[in-house]
């Protein structure tokens, strides 16, 4: 399992754009509830590979969690997968997308300090403004653990912006 910070690239430069079709029949793009909500951007090369499914479970068991959190899971499955994907896709509390060129998934990977081979599950969890904060790759997505993780991370993003989770004053 590897963490990969975004330390060499400015903080507050926003992550690529995307817009996919999405297992609830709309199109889903990166700037959907920016400024309400952080991203937890799953990118997966389809829904076989060792503890893919798994760790969507993982997610839909925590998918309370990460609401309470202020977070979107949004799970893309690139390649030729990527269609099919969207009817399986139905079954869980999150969107999932398809990007069968594997378009979005590679504008990502580019702004890794470190190469990422195409059949490496990625999650990039980004800030409210869709600016990236930190990645996640390894051989283990169904790691139950990463889940506390990837929580943990989104609180911490919210302990560096004060003013993004603090309540409104009277």
């Amino acid at each position: 399992m590897e963490w990969l910070d975004f330390s060499h690239i400015r903080r507050n430069q926003p992550a690529p754009s995307f817009r996919l079709s999405s297992s609830r029949g709309e199109i889903v793009a990166l700037s959907d509830d920016r400024g309400r909500l952080n991203l937890v951007l799953v990118f997966l090369p389809g829904l076989d590979g060792p503890g893919y499914r798994a760790a969507l479970q993982n997610f839909t068991d925590r998918y309370r969690e990460y609401q309470a959190s202020a977070a979107q899971v949004l799970v893309v499955v690139s390649g030729p997968a990527a269609q099919g994907a969207l009817e399986e896709g139905a079954a869980y509390p999150f969107p999932v997308l398809a990007d069968p060129e594997g378009e979005a998934r590679r504008a990502y990977i580019a702004l890794l300090p470190v190469p990422v081979g195409d059949d490496q599950p990625v999650v990039f969890i980004l800030d409210r403004y869709r600016a990236p904060y930190v990645a996640w790759t390894g051989s283990q997505p169904d790691d139950p653990a990463l889940q506390d993780e990837f929580l943990d991370w989104l609180d911490f993003m919210e302990f560096q912006c004060p003013e993004c989770g603090a309540p409104e004053w009277p």
